[in-house]
This record gives structure tokens, C-alpha cells and sequence, in this order.
């Protein structure tokens, strides 16, 4: 197994463990919310997709290859 494979499996084991922290700090925020009478799930919700489009959105755009455009 070679250096640059071994970063990436870490690369993406970093990202799933940050992923799995922001999902029980939603867990955690709406508990708190809950105990003080605010039911917003919707908007709790939202907010994680927006993230993660964000975050994952633009790693597909940084890694998308040019376009290369021949002429004849």
C-alpha cells in the first residue's frame, strides 16, 4: 500500500468522523432546544444538508477535470 493510498483512506476516515461530530452536535443542540420548548427540527435539518452540499459540492468541483476543447 502505497503513501498517497494511505492518505486518502485516512483523508476519508477524517471526514466521516467529522461528519459523525456534527450529526450528535445536532443530536445534542435540538435535546437542549427541546428542553426549552423549541421544536425546530426542519430547520436543524436543513441546515446539515446545506453544509454538507457546501463541503462535499465543492471537493467535486475542485477535483473536476478541465475541459479540453479541440480544434480542428
Amino acid at each position: 500500500m502505497g503513501w498517497g493510498r494511505s492518505r486518502k483512506s485516512l483523508a476519508m476516515v477524517a471526514l466521516g468522523q467529522v461528519l459523525s461530530l456534527l450529526i450528535t452536535g445536532t443530536g445534542f443542540t435540538s435535546s437542549l432546544l427541546a428542553q426549552r420548548g423549541i421544536d425546530a427540527p426542519t430547520a436543524q435539518a436543513w441546515s446539515n444538508y446545506i453544509l454538507l452540499a457546501l463541503i462535499y459540492g465543492g471537493l467535486v468541483v475542485y477535483r473536476r477535470k478541465k475541459i479540453e476543447v479541440r480544434t480542428s
